[in-house]
Formats: C-alpha cells, sequence, structure tokens
C-alpha cells in the first residue's frame, strides 16, 4: 500500500509550480520551523519505514502531532486533516497567512482551502470534516485543482477503473499520467480507499526527494 499514491500529496507544494519544478526543489521549498527530537513521538517507532517522512513534515509545519506525544501514523487522513495541510502549504507558497482560529482547531484551514477553491464538492461541512475520512479520488481530486487543473489526454487503464467517480475522471487520469498514482501489486488504483497519516508523511517527503 505504501507504493500505491507515491507522492499523493506532494502537488500541494505550490498552485502554481510544476510537478517537475516541486521536485527539482525538493524540501527546501520550506524552511525548518520546528526541532523534531527522537521519541517525541511515542507511536513513531525509531527507524519504521516512515520516521523520516514524519520528520520532515513536522519539521517543516506540514504536518504536527495529534496531541500528547502521538503522531497517530495508523490513523486515516480526515478532510479537516487534508485541508490543513492544502492550506499551510498553499499559504507558505503564496505568503499568505490563516487566521487564527476562534472555534475549532480546523475551521480556519477548511475556510482557507474553501476560499482557495481546492476542496471537491464532496467535503462535509462543519464537524463533519474532523470525523470524516477522504478517500484517494477525493484527495486526488484536491492536488488537480492546486496544479491548476490542466487538460488531459487518454484514459485510466486499472482494472478497477470503472470505480472511479465521474467527477474525479479527469484529476485521476491527470495523477496517473504523471505518476503520481501508481496501481497495487493488481494494478488498481482503489479510488474509494483511504491513506494513513504516516503514508502522507512518507509520500510528501519520498517524491521530494526523488
Amino acid at each position: 500500500m505504501r507504493k500505491l499514491f507515491i507522492a499523493l500529496l506532494s502537488a500541494l507544494l505550490c498552485l502554481l509550480l510544476s510537478v517537475s519544478a516541486l521536485a527539482a526543489d525538493g524540501l527546501s521549498t520550506f524552511q525548518e520551523t520546528q526541532t523534531y527530537q527522537p521519541g517525541m513521538f511515542s507511536d513513531v517507532k525509531a527507524g519504521s519505514w516512515y520516521e523520516a517522512g514524519v520528520r520532515a513534515v513536522y519539521t517543516r509545519g506540514i504536518m504536527n502531532g495529534t496531541g500528547g506525544k502521538a503522531f497517530a501514523p495508523s490513523q486515516t487522513i480526515t478532510w479537516a486533516q487534508a485541508a490543513a495541510i492544502a492550506a499551510r502549504i498553499h499559504a507558505a507558497c503564496g505568503g499568505a497567512e490563516i487566521a487564527a482560529a476562534e472555534g475549532q482547531w480546523y475551521e480556519p484551514y477548511l475556510a482557507y482551502a474553501a476560499q482557495a477553491k481546492l476542496l471537491p464538492s464532496t467535503c462535509p461541512e462543519g464537524a463533519a470534516a474532523a470525523s470524516t475520512t477522504i478517500t484517494r479520488q477525493e484527495l486526488v481530486t484536491m492536488l488537480y485543482r492546486l496544479a491548476g487543473e490542466p487538460a488531459v489526454s487518454g484514459t485510466i487503464t486499472a482494472p478497477d477503473a470503472a470505480s472511479v467517480s465521474t467527477w474525479a475522471t479527469d484529476a485521476m487520469t491527470w495523477a496517473m499520467n504523471i505518476g503520481l498514482v501508481e496501481g497495487d501489486e493488481n494494478g488498481a488504483v482503489t479510488p474509494t480507499a483511504t491513506a494513513t497519516r504516516a503514508q502522507a508523511a512518507a509520500l510528501i517527503m519520498r517524491y521530494l526527494e526523488a
């Protein structure tokens, strides 16, 4: 599953930059804003396949812990978390600021992402965004919007192509064409499946260091 959606979140790194430019800039796009100490997250095992990814996204403020000493690597990404990732990177690239939270922590991120037209129409409203997991095709659609919704050609050749929603077809086709999406051992892209926080962290780092 870790190979599915290589660099799933890589297109988030700048709204107007190309994928190749992002790869060239790498993690240097973001300055380290906080320090990572081994063991600071009790659920991130030293030497695990995702530890380097956690370090990379945490030190640059792209992803944070979930409270206490937890990073929750096996937790699936929610709409609120995805919106926070997108908003933080979009704001950093554009020199914008995200308003301070007056209510729930995720409200300013959802508002920012909505104003920037980053959210697909399937995004739930209010508190539901914090409890509803985002699917792969929804996350890819968010990336596609961040990339400026470029023209696409070709078709999705995966064996489960029929399970891709009509509204996500262009986004999924685009992602496969540029190598953001890879199938599993059977070639399936599982558009309605979810991704864990560990996978998200590792995917960001791996693509940028490719």
